[in-house]
C-alpha cells in the first residue's frame, strides 16, 4: 500500500476470518479501501484423509476424521465467515467468497452470476450494449465482432484509476490482445485497462502485426489504458492502424513495446499506414524499433498534446 503497488489480496483457507479481518483493517488504516479481498475455503471442512495423509507426530489422520469428522478443519459457514468479516465495516461488495458453488459456474451474464469471459460477454451483448469487467486478469485475445459497444473496467463507472491497473487483459502471447477489423467506428469503446503481452496479428507465415491492439480499416474510440509490453514482429509493438484506420485515442501510456525485425521493424509504440488517429494526452516512452521506436508514420498522423 505504502508503495502504491497495484493488486488484490488473497487467502486460501480463511477459517473463521480473522486474517481477512486483519487485511480489510490494515486497508482502512491506510485509506485504500478500494481492492479486493478473495476468500478462497470449502466452508464446510476439509475432504476425507487417506493413508497418506499424517499428523506432525505420526499418527494417521484417518483415525482423526472418524472420531470427529464433522469438524475435520471446519472453521465456519460460509455465512458465519461473512457475518464476521463484515464487521470490519470494509466495504462488503469488496469482499469475494470463492467456493465450488462459484468456479463452476453458471455463466449466464448478470451481476450475480458474470461471464467468466470477456469475449463470451462481447459475443452475448447486442450491437449497442455494455460490457463491464470487474478486475482480474484475463488471459485473452478478444475481438470486437463489428459491434459498437462499450467495453470497459469498473473505471468506466466509477472514476477511479486504480482499476485501469487492476483489469488487465493479457495476451499471453498469442496474438493481439485486442483486435478491431470489422469497420468499428468510434461507437466501439474500449476504456478502461491494461493491456499486454500481446505477439500481434499473423499476416502471413513471418510477420505479425499490432501486438497491443491491431485496427485495421477501423476507427474506435481508445481511453484511459496502459499498453504494456506487447510485441509484434514488424509493423506496431503497442498499436497498428492501418488501411484507413482513424481511432480517436486519449490518455493512454504506451511503455516497453516493442518490434521484434532488426532489420525492418517500425513503430514500436505506435505504427500507422494511410490512417489518420486522433491522439490527446498520450505518453510513449521505453518502446523501441528499428525505425520509429516510439512512432512510425507512413501518413499524416494528427496530433494533439502528445508526449
Amino acid at each position: 500500500v505504502k508503495n502504491e503497488i497495484p493488486g488484490d489480496f488473497v487467502e486460501c483457507g480463511v477459517w473463521r476470518g480473522g486474517s481477512v479481518i486483519l487485511m480489510a483493517l490494515a486497508l482502512a488504516h491506510f485509506g485504500d479501501t478500494n481492492r479486493k479481498i478473495f476468500l478462497y475455503d470449502t466452508f464446510t471442512g476439509m475432504t476425507k484423509p487417506d493413508e497418506k495423509d499424517i499428523d506432525w507426530d505420526g499418527l494417521n489422520l484417518q483415525e482423526k476424521w472418524e472420531k470427529d469428522s464433522t469438524q475435520w478443519g471446519y472453521g465456519g459457514s460460509l455465512e458465519e465467515v461473512r457475518k464476521n468479516v463484515y464487521a470490519s465495516n470494509y466495504p462488503k461488495d469488496n469482499f469475494v467468497f470463492v467456493n465450488a458453488s462459484n468456479i463452476r459456474g453458471p455463466w449466464l451474464g448478470t451481476e450475480e452470476s458474470p461471464f467468466n469471459e470477456i469475449q463470451t460477454g462481447i459475443n452475448a451483448v447486442s450491437k449497442s450494449g455494455t460490457v463491464l469487467v470487474s478486475d482480474g486478469t484475463y488471459l485473452e485475445n478478444i475481438n470486437f465482432m463489428g459491434k459498437g459497444i462499450k467495453l470497459g473496467s469498473l473505471y468506466m463507472t466509477t472514476g477511479d484509476p486504480t482499476h485501469i491497473y487492476s483489469t488487465i487483459i493479457d495476451g499471453n502471447k498469442n496474438g493481439s490482445v485486442v483486435s478491431f477489423v470489422n469497420n468499428e467506428d468510434t461507437s466501439s469503446v474500449l476504456s478502461g485497462f491494461t493491456i499486454q503481452n500481446g505477439s500481434g496479428t499473423s499476416i502471413n507465415d513471418a510477420q505479425t502485426h499490432g501486438g497491443g491492439i491491431y485496427c485495421k480499416g477501423a476507427s474506435p474510440t481508445l481511453n484511459n489504458l496502459n499498453i504494456i509490453n506487447n510485441t509484434a514482429t514488424n509493423w506496431g509493438g503497442g498499436i497498428n492502424c492501418s488501411l484507413l484506420s482513424h481511432p480517436v485515442i486519449s490518455n493512454v501510456v504506451l511503455k516497453g513495446n516493442r518490434t521484434l525485425d532488426d532489420v525492418d521493424g517500425q513503430g514500436g509504440g505506435i505504427y500507422c499506414w494511410f490512417s489518420a488517429p486522433q491522439l490527446t494526452n498520450i505518453l510513449i516512452v521505453n518502446n523501441s524499433a528499428v525505425y520509429g521506436g516510439g512512432v512510425y508514420m507512413g501518413c499524416l498522423l494528427y496530433t494533439s498534446d502528445a508526449a
